[in-house]
Formats: structure tokens, sequence, C-alpha cells
């Protein structure tokens, strides 16, 4: 009969019996090898993926992202393919070897390992753009406000911040403190009235606490070469300029080259040839690039102006208001444009404005006055010290801005109650002055993120089918292990093993293509901006003009874990229905 089985029992008795010591010594030999391997591919393993966790916890906390992308691209498949290894060759080598077997065909493992790849890819891209929208997001958030916030929250601000700030800064917590004016106006450009929030400030101490010098638009040579592009399109559209012309274009660049535009800004004080005569002497404004109603973007983000604003002539229009919220005379003052500034929130660089503060202060009635006798109506050589809004603060290096607050409003309220002051200040961390739309952001990556995490399950459940087709596949095979000796464990760790390798296989190429992805994501645009004419990312909708293109360490290594993880629960129950089959009913399977 050919499906008989032949009996061999005495052979293989006496086989056993013969061999026995042989088969004893190799048996050994065999275990020392696998042992010492194991320990070499584990310990490898362990520095791997220590070096690699601490790497990205390092790269998470300092925010230096860079450096550390190739390591998370490379670094995570190899200290996943080693943990894999490890894994694999527990618990008896022919475990390996049926893994390694089913990995050998061809179709179900590889549509199996590409939903994991292209899955994680998914999730890596998605959460590194959100996530880096936000991190921009908070980094121009915080280059507004410092990292703490004295604020007075009322019109009539609060007195003797002066004494207040300079107790401060003789904290170690604290490196530097200026003191801000904020009010609503009325700015009057080139026959438009626009409605604008001002800000008067001291730009020397102010670029001590925010670094306002790098939000500055124009400098002198982003000022020559928008001059030279303005003559290339005249002589484009003229088809040339006379002789008199171009002298008169070269005495205008040598002019504009002359000048220092960011110590004007600096200093908030315009060049003298800005001035509309030798006897005026106006301050100088610095006006949020979006606030000049002649500017617009081109399909790359960059700005076009019909009309610069520097060295024009504004009219500023302010209110005050009394402590007991009467309204006096407006007071209007005619200012110079010396620069435009850029701080990356659009509701901040189209609706405000920086002034001096003195000049802010006394339009508003806020200066220092001297007091006088209600009664009587003279003097009492008393003078009121003046007021501001807010104060804004940087932390020394290595505190956060959470102890900062801390110091801060213990100091302050000491600094109160010598000069007998009983307004009530706010104070505030940068994260909290902001909290409005820096927690809709994050909201919005939560919610984003969850979505495609939902999407993502579509990869267990090709895992899990995959594994049940190949279970019912082998069924025979199944059969055979448990009837030389395999335990229903080993069968277990068989089908687990081929799913850990399908996580880590599709986790691992997963995180090379959604950091490649993210690094190359600008890149990739321009690329199809060229075949296609399409920009997924339009500068002119959005305010950075560039896709946030970082990928987080320590969120890539979680969402490759995540994918793992996903197989491996994804194999869990096809496994477990191979481990319960019967032997005799699995060598019957046909």
């Amino acid at each position: 009969m050919p499906d008989a089985m032949p009996d061999t029992s005495t052979g293989a008795k006496r086989s056993d019996n013969g061999g026995g010591l042989m088969g004893l010594v190799f048996s050994l030999i065999a275990d020392v090898v696998v042992t010492v391997v194991k320990l070499v591919i584990l310990s490898a393993g362990v520095l791997v993926l220590i070096g690699l966790i601490a790497g990205a916890f390092l790269a998470a906390g300092t925010q230096l992202d860079p450096t550390w992308g190739p390591w998370v691209l490379w670094g995570g498949p190899v200290g996943l393919l080693v943990v894999y290894l490890v894994l694999t060759m527990r618990g008896g080598v022919y475990q390996h070897l049926m893994v390694r077997r089913y990995l050998r065909r061809r179709l179900p493992p590889l549509f199996a390992a590409l939903t994991v790849m292209l899955c994680t890819a998914m999730v890596i891209v998605v959460i590194s753009v959100m996530g880096g929208f936000l991190d921009l997001l908070s980094e121009s958030a915080q280059r507004l406000t410092g990292d703490v916030v004295i604020d007075a929250r009322s019109q009539e601000g609060f007195a003797d911040y002066e004494a207040i700030i300079e107790r401060l800064e003789s904290l170690p917590e604290v490196e530097s403190a200026v003191p801000v004016i904020e009010a609503y106006g009325l700015v009057r450009y080139r026959g438009q009235t626009l409605t604008v929030q001002v800000q008067g400030v001291d730009p020397e101490r102010l670029n001590r606490v925010l670094d306002f010098e790098r939000t500055l638009y124009w400098s002198t040579e982003d000022y020559l070469a928008a001059f030279d592009e303005q003559v290339a399109r005249i002589i484009e559209m003229r088809g040339g300029l006379s002789e008199q012309g171009e002298r008169l274009a070269k005495m205008q660049r040598h002019q504009l080259g002359s000048r220092d535009v960011t110590d004007a800004s600096m200093a908030l004080t315009p060049p003298d040839d800005w001035q509309p005569d030798e006897a005026t002497r106006l301050p100088g404004m610095i006006m949020g690039v979006e606030v000049n109603p002649f500017s617009s973007r081109d399909p790359r983000g960059r700005y076009e102006f019909e009309y610069r604003s520097l060295e024009e002539e504004v009219t500023l229009t302010v209110v005050p208001i009394t402590r007991s919220g009467a309204v006096l005379d407006p007071a209007v003052r005619r200012m110079v444009v010396v620069n435009e500034y850029k701080s990356g929130l659009y509701d901040v660089d189209a609706n405000r404005v920086y002034v001096p503060f003195a000049m802010l202060q006394a339009m508003l009635r806020m200066d220092a006055y001297e007091r006088f006798d209600e009664a009587t109506g003279e003097p009492t050589g008393e003078v009121a010290p003046g007021r501001t809004h807010q104060v804004l603060l940087k932390a020394a290096e290595g505190v956060s801005p959470e102890d900062l607050r801390t110091v801060v409003y213990d100091e302050t309220v000491k600094v109160q109650a010598e000069l007998g002051q009983m307004q009530p200040l706010y104070i505030m961390t940068w994260q909290q002055r902001h909290a409005r739309i820096l927690n809709a952001v994050q909201n919005e990556k939560g919610m984003v993120t969850f979505l495609f995490v939902i999407i993502s399950i579509v990869a267990v459940v090709m895992v899990a089918v995959t594994f049940y087709m190949t279970v019912l596949a082998n069924i025979r095979d199944i059969g055979v292990i448990r009837a030389v000796g395999g335990s229903r464990t080993g069968v277990l760790n068989i089908f687990l093993g081929y799913g850990l390798a399908i996580g880590v296989v599709g986790g691992g190429l997963g995180l090379t293509l959604g950091g490649s992805i993210v690094i190359y994501l600008n890149e990739i645009q321009d690329v199809i901006h060229y075949f296609s004419g399409w920009r997924m990312w339009n500068p002119q909708t959005y305010f950075f003009d560039r896709i946030p293109n970082q990928v987080n360490p320590m969120e890539a290594l979680a969402i490759v874990l995540g994918a793992v993880l996903s197989s491996v629960v994804g194999a869990a129950l096809p496994a477990i229905m191979a481990s319960r089959l019967d032997p005799v009913e699995a060598l019957r399977h046909e």
C-alpha cells in the first residue's frame, strides 16, 4: 500500500544503541554553538537598541534632529533585525528553519510585509509633518513672547516696571527682561487706512530677549537685491535705460548701499536721507510683512512688492484711555518705515507694527508725570512713575520656562509688597500665552494620527489573513513537527516568529521609506511640480515657505515598534490555531 508506513522501530533502536554516545556529543556541541551565537547576537542587539534609544532621547530633548536622521533610518532596521534573529532562534533550531522556509515563499509574506511597510511609512509621514508644523509654530510663538510674560491685562498697565525688571535681572535664573507697551491704532499708508496692533519697544533690549533682529525682513543686501530686480524689470519693460537713467540708477544704488538698514531698524531711527527734510526728525516704524497691502507671494512663497514700505512716510493714530475707561483725544504721529519683519505667525505679521517705546508711552499718556494736589491744583513734588503693559523675560541657560515662572512670580510678589502695589499681575509661560493656537494644532495632530492608525489596522488584518492561509496550507507540516516531538509551544513560536519577521521587515522598510520621504519631501514636491504644475503645499496659502521635514526619533521608533507588535498580534490567532492541531488529524490532512 502506498500510504503505509514501513516498520523501522527495530532499526531505529539499533541505531540509537550504536550511536547514542556520538549523538549526545554532537547534540551538546550544537547546543553550545547555538547558545554562544545567541549571546553574541543578543549583546550586539542590546547595544544597538540602547544606543538608538539614547540617541533618540537626546535628539528629542535637544532637537538635534538633522544629525540623528540617518541613525534612525538605518540603525532602527538593524536593531530590529537583530532582535528578530534572537527571538526566532529561541526554543530550537527547527523553529528558525521553518520560519525561513515560510519566508522564502514569494507572494504571501511579500504582500504582508508590503502592507506593514506602507502603513508604517504613512503614519511616520503624517506625524512628522504635523509635528514639524507644530514645532515651527511653537518656535515662532516663543520668538514673540520670550520664555515668560508678566502681563497687567488692563489698558492702564502697571507702574514701577523698571524696579521689577532690575530685581528680576539680578536673579541667576533670568538672563534679560524688557518692557513692552501694547495698543491698537490706525496707520495711514499710501492713501489706505490700516487697523494695526501697535507695540512700543526698545529693539536693542528686545533683541536680548527674543532675538528680534532675526525676524527683520530687510537687510542692506536684500534691499540692494530688490532694487536690482526692480531695475531689471524696468529695463525689460522699456527695452533698456537711457544714459541719464543709468546714471540715476547707479547713484540711487550707491545711496542704498551706504545705509545700514539693520542699524536703523534696531534704533528705530530712519537715516537722514529718509527724513522728509533737514529740520524734521521723524521716528521709525517696523511693519509686519503682511501689513503692507501692496505685497503678495509668488508660487514659491517669496514676497513680491508693488510698493516697498521702506522709506515710506506713514501716520500713526492711537487713542489714550484713562484708568476710569474714558477716551481722550487721539494722538497722531508722523513716522517713517525703516523695516518689515516676519515672525512666522500670520495673524501677528498681518497686524502688528513696532514703534519706539518712549514715544508710544507718551502718546498713550503712560509716561511719568508730576502729581498735583486735587484740592489746590498745585504740584506736590512727587512724580508718578511710568507704566507698561507687559514685561517679557528670557530664561538663563538650563532654566525651563516653568521654573522661571515660579521664580518670577515669587520675586514679583516681593517687589510689589515692598513698593506697596496692590495691582494683580498675570505671569505666564510662552506655552500658556499661546495655549489656544498650540492646543488647536496639537489636537489636530492627534486626530489625524488617530485616523491613520485606524486605517493602519488593515496591516493587522492582512497579516492575520496571510498567516491563516499559511496554516491551512501547511497543516501536514505541522502534523509532522508534532509527530517527531515538536511541542505546542514550538509550533506557536514558529508562527509568532513568522509574524515577528514580517513586522521587522515591514517596519524597518517603512521606517526607511517614511523617513526618506519626510526628509526629502520638499525636493519630491519640486519634482512633482516640475512635471505636473501641482503643489501639495502651496506657499501662497501656508505661511511657512517649506514643508516641515524633520523626523522625531522617538515617535518614529514608537511607530515601528507598534508595527512589529501589530504583526505579532495579527499572527497570534493563526499561531494558536496551529499549535492546537491534533498531530494525527494533521497527518491525515490532504
